[in-house]
């Protein structure tokens, strides 16, 4: 049996979501491309960020399923010299607001 027909832009860290062992996974090169191969039935499902589908399918999406499929940590490593500066606040406040468990509440999805 042939599985779901995936596609993720290059070197994009998606393919680590996909459920189906039997899934056919291409990469594309641009993260535009994802849209046309839906569009026109070269794949079933796109790999992409919430944050990304109204660059990739454009303003005011509307018929776009939207499902989570994971989490990802991340870290990152600072000279101290970005206390200097500020910047390391201000990476730390970015990331905080990206993060799916925010203390504010914000939640994927909505």
């Amino acid at each position: 049996m042939q599985g779901l027909r995936y596609a993720i832009p290059r070197g994009f860290i998606g393919a680590e979501f996909i459920p189906e062992g039997n899934a056919q996974v291409a990469e594309v090169g641009d993260w535009s491309q994802l849209a046309a191969m839906l569009k026109f039935g070269r794949i079933d499902v796109a790999v992409l960020p919430q944050l990304m589908v109204e660059s990739v399918f454009g303003p005011g999406v509307v018929n776009v399923f939207q499902k989570p499929a994971g989490v990802l940590p991340v870290s990152f490593y600072l000279s101290s010299d970005t206390d200097d500066d500020g910047l390391a606040s201000r990476l730390t406040a970015s990331v905080d607001k990206c993060s799916v468990d925010h203390p504010l509440g914000w939640e994927f999805g909505e």
